[in-house]
């Protein structure tokens, strides 16, 4: 395994030297999000330092088809990085920074309604067959009807949105800003119910999406906890905290869980920053493992393996079952900025420059990768359909695993 260590003049992380530089400009409820990109001033940081660490060498093994590219209009400004990619059924939904929606077919990037809108879109969407919900910069939840443009409802909620979930039995569950939970019906945008969390004074702004399991909602909090809402009422069913309790500052206290958590098979998995990874059991909320571990990335799984990226940018694979960790690759240290993905037996991770590097995941070993036109904004995998990067520049491109070796 290569080994790539980094240090900063000051032998500082630079997301660590970024917080002390900047800790008394943050005010209470002010934050700054790492859950989808590097701040410019961080990237700056590498560049004029020449501190990004060279490519990894690899031997290719694995073939991995490009099906098709598209380019759209617009591009995601850095206070957009909450916008991501939507796929249901053979249709993508994704916005821009010019107060656009699109739908395009999964199938060859073909573009099938791009929809025009009267306020800037903050959130990522969520789409039925006939309506598109999105979060915008003025606080409001719209639906808006896919085939008039015209929009069914709107509300005003008590700060800006960060994400929406998936709509299942004609419910979507919205998360603002100020830590409420938000349960509408898609239909009518009534509020069937509302959950406030408190939340603290100083966070790394970021957000993980709210999940949808079996018989609850399930959410990670900037104060490292998860907590299991129940669907109809919002009654919380249990919480738990994977937050560290060490640290004299409030520096060192940070616990946000910005990445997204991941529900299989009865359980969730979550990690936060200087905190915890563990598996918890979705039905009583009891802790099945938990060890140390610290990253503003999200989870992802499979058959057996859990995967996360640390803040600093190794890869993480452990047993899923007992937290046992089973490879790290450290090679790519210092430059990921993304979660890992699973694909097809394949683990997909973007870098700070735009490059996607592919993983066997018994191994930790790279054995592909892929060059895109701009830093990757988001990345979603389709079940054997193929996996789909949108980048900040508004192209979005679909690969195909077609062989292994």
């Amino acid at each position: 395994m290569i080994q790539s260590k980094i240090k900063t003049n000051n032998n500082l992380n630079p997301v660590k030297l970024f917080y002390i530089i900047f800790i008394f400009s943050f005010l209470s409820g002010c934050s700054l999000d790492f859950d989808d990109f590097v701040p410019s001033f961080i990237e700056d940081f590498y560049e004029d330092s020449e501190k990004i660490p060279p490519l990894p060498k690899f031997e290719t093994n694995v073939d991995i088809k490009r099906v098709w590219s598209s380019s759209y209009s617009g591009e995601i400004e850095e206070d957009n990085n909450f916008i991501s990619l939507s796929i249901l059924g053979d249709r993508i939904f994704f916005s821009n920074n010019e107060k656009s929606l699109y739908v395009v077919s999964s199938e060859d990037g073909r573009l099938i309604k791009k929809l025009e809108v009267q306020l800037g879109i903050y959130s990522g969407v969520s789409a039925t067959e006939d309506i598109i919900l999105y979060g915008s910069q003025e606080d409001t939840v719209t639906a808006v009807d896919i085939n008039t443009n015209e929009v069914i409802w709107q509300r005003i909620l008590s700060s800006e949105i960060l994400a929406i979930s998936d709509i299942i039995n004609n419910r979507a569950y919205v998360r603002t800003s100020d830590s409420k939970i938000y349960a509408f019906d898609a239909d009518t945008g009534e509020i069937r119910w509302q959950s406030i969390h408190i939340t603290p004074s100083l966070t790394i702004r970021g957000v993980s999406k709210q999940i949808i399991g079996d018989t609850a909602l399930y959410v990670g909090f900037d104060d490292g906890k998860v907590f299991a809402y129940n669907l109809d009422n919002g009654g919380v069913i249990w919480r738990v905290d994977i937050s560290s309790k060490k640290g004299k500052t409030v520096i060192d206290r940070l616990s946000d869980i910005d990445g997204d958590i991941k529900y299989s098979d009865g359980i969730i998995y979550a990690v936060s920053y200087q905190g915890k990874v563990s598996a918890i059991d979705s039905s009583d909320g009891k802790v099945i493992w938990s060890k140390e571990g610290s990253s503003y990335y999200g989870i992802d799984v499979d058959d057996k393996h859990l995967f996360y990226t640390d803040d600093i940018g190794r890869i993480f694979c452990l047993d899923k079952f007992s937290g046992k960790i089973v490879w790290l690759q450290d090679s790519l240290s210092m430059r990921l900025i993304s979660s890992p993905v699973v694909y097809m037996n394949n683990i997909f991770v973007a870098d700070i420059e735009g490059y996607i590097h592919i993983l066997n995941p018994l191994s930790g070993v790279i054995h592909g990768r892929i060059k895109l036109d701009d830093k990757i904004q988001s990345i979603v995998s389709k079940n054997e359909d193929g996996i789909f990067f949108l980048d900040k520049d508004i192209n979005i491109s679909k690969f195909q695993i077609t062989e292994q070796n």
